[in-house]
């Protein structure tokens, strides 16, 4: 008698197979290096989608993924894979769980300090809590998110607005509609050709993304029109850039249309670095919008034409390779681990022979090769990194390996805070005061890592303290200010404070151009802050205007206001205020 298994069974038991063999993968990423991978996840997620559709019982992984949550490090990584199991859990009626990871979601929004990424975490927590019917904190989130954009320039709120308008449409079409159409008003106040269109290919794509009724798809082609009559005026690199960026999004609302720009950036375009970023760009944006067999031709002519860049060297060609498994991996892992598969046995190659590699080449590959395989990426990446960390002890090669680390920070999170720590520890244990100056840096890369980052300032500062000569000590605790104001803006306040007092024991002058270099080290990560020391140093100079150099220090300051804060009406006044105090001591100097 034959024992003849059904069909179902056969193709559950392979996907249980798969899903242990993703969660084994995930697993490991986690506990190595501190994140997982965001292609094996969407694989991992679509196979349970798959298992729980046919009637079986999922929650076994999810309470896996669950557990495996508190090895994740950064806080942008865990809110993402949290709300993608929360959404799980929403799927197979375990409200009560998903809620209790909602509440956890929110408690790691305050970590997030980039403005892109804060604009994109918002609008995934947003709509995980509104198919939750979590209508308050919704409602709470939207308010948050829309005063945050108040701050940003005004193309990021119009994108905001439509964002909102596609989640909330899905409860309520009609206030959907009235975000979108509110973001489309905005428009009007921007003062770029290139920002405008942007801004109307986002509101059209968002419309349609409502309803693709009649009327919609009309307002949405006509808005489209519109972009295209503004790009009309962009230099050829821009218009080329600007129709790669949105292809995806205008093949939504008019494929047709895309396949006519495909074509005419693809003749526009030759086999150099610009064109195949153009390509890569245009891909991505394709995939990102499903839009696959729109998309097939762009990699076919990528792939052409890399094979023919005879002007490229083999480790430009490794990177161009990485960059395509990873736009690969959005839409199709295998076809991603193919290449990957490739990259990784160029790669193998070249690291055979060390010395005849171009290191920052290499490095940039690895970096995008992480993407779909954290392991072996980070085997290249130490063979690269040991020689460096074992001559770490001169100021010349620790600087080379805090360079190469603070761009891999967010590539192998767990692995370069352990190092960084170890650097850390390594220069205030045995106060090496020739690398003393590295710390900010180190202190920098921490504090963008790790949560517990407090200890790690509170020792610093301290250490720093110490330091004899006060010019030295403000200077390196305004770089750790800089770093901290990402995190902690009111002790990056007080410390810029503690520093300003420090300097207050130097002569006038030279306090006014320590002012005016501790502002400069600030000004990008506190423009307030930074001002307001530029703004004291005015006021001690006006009290002191007999001191010698008084006019110069003004002109000083109004070139910073200029450059740094783009306040040209100021600058104005302050080169006048010089003028006049520099004519009053010429006409004192001839008296005399």
């Amino acid at each position: 008698m034959v024992l003849v298994v059904p069909k179902e069974k056969v193709l559950r038991g392979i996907l249980s197979g798969k899903v242990n063999e993703l969660l084994s993968d995930i697993e490991g990423d986690l506990l190595i290096f501190g994140k997982a991978r965001d292609h094996v996840l969407r694989g991992l997620f679509n196979i349970l989608d798959e298992l729980f559709l046919d009637g079986y019982d999922i929650s076994k992984y999810l309470a896996k993924l669950r557990e495996l949550s508190a090895s994740i490090i950064l806080a942008k990584d865990k809110i993402r894979f949290l709300t993608r199991l929360l959404i799980a859990y929403n799927k197979i009626g375990h409200d009560d769980v998903a809620r209790e990871l909602l509440d956890e979601v929110l408690t790691y929004l305050q970590d997030i300090v980039d403005s892109k990424e804060k604009l994109e975490i918002y609008l995934t927590v947003i709509k995980s809590a509104s198919m939750l019917s979590e209508s308050n904190i919704v409602n709470k989130l939207m308010d948050d998110l829309l005063k945050y954009s108040d701050s940003l320039p005004l193309i990021n709120k119009i994108y905001v607005l439509a964002k909102l308008g596609e989640i909330v449409s899905y409860y309520d079409a009609g206030k959907g509609d009235a975000l979108i159409n509110y973001g489309r008003d905005l428009i009007d106040k921007l003062d770029y050709s290139y920002e405008k269109a942007s801004a109307l290919i986002h509101v059209a794509r968002s419309l349609l993304s409502v309803s693709r009724d009649k009327e919609n798809v009309r307002v949405a082609r006509n808005w489209l029109s519109e972009a295209f009559r503004l790009i009309e005026s962009l230099d050829e690199s821009e218009y080329i850039t600007f129709i790669a960026r949105f292809i995806g999004d205008i093949s939504i609302i008019s494929k047709s249309k895309a396949i006519q720009l495909i074509s005419e950036v693809i003749n526009l375009t030759r086999p150099n670095e610009f064109g195949f970023e153009t390509l890569l760009l245009m891909l991505r944006s394709l995939y990102e919008s499903k839009m696959e067999d729109l998309a097939d031709r762009v990699r076919k002519i990528f792939l052409y034409r890399l094979d023919r860049a005879q002007s490229f060297s083999i480790d430009k060609k490794i990177i161009y390779l990485a960059k395509l498994a990873n736009c690969d991996s959005i839409v199709d892992s295998y076809l991603a681990k193919y290449v990957g598969k490739i990259v990784f046995k160029l790669l193998s190659n070249r690291m055979s022979k060390p010395k005849s590699i171009d290191t920052a080449l290499i490095l940039e590959a690895i970096k995008h090769y992480s993407y779909l395989d954290l392991y072996n990426a980070h085997i290249f990446f130490t063979i690269i990194i040991k020689p460096l960390l074992r001559s770490a002890n001169s100021p010349e090669q620790l600087s080379r390996v805090l360079d190469i680390y603070y761009e891999y920070k967010f590539i192998f999170p767990k692995i370069i805070l352990k190092d960084s720590v170890e650097l850390f520890n390594n220069i205030i244990i045995k106060e090496k005061s020739e690398l003393v100056e590295f710390i900010p840096t180190i202190l920098g890369i921490i504090i963008s890592i790790d949560n517990n980052y407090e200890q790690y300032v509170r020792r610093a500062v301290g250490f720093l303290n110490a330091l004899k000569e006060p010019e030295k000590k403000a200077l390196l605790l305004a770089m750790v200010a800089r770093n901290l104001y990402k995190r902690n803006p009111v002790w990056a306040n007080e410390l810029i404070d503690f520093c300003i007092e420090e300097l207050s024991y130097l002569e006038f002058s030279e306090m006014i151009r320590m002012m005016i270099r501790v502002s400069d080290i600030i000004h990008e990560t506190n423009k307030q802050k930074a001002k307001e020391l530029l703004k004291s140093a005015i006021r001690i100079l006006e009290e002191k205007p007999d001191i010698e150099d008084a006019p110069e220090l003004i002109f000083i300051i109004s070139r910073k206001m200029r450059t740094n804060f783009g306040d040209n009406g100021w600058a104005r006044q302050l080169e006048l205020l010089a003028n006049e105090w520099r004519a009053k001591r010429d006409r004192s100097l001839r008296h005399h």
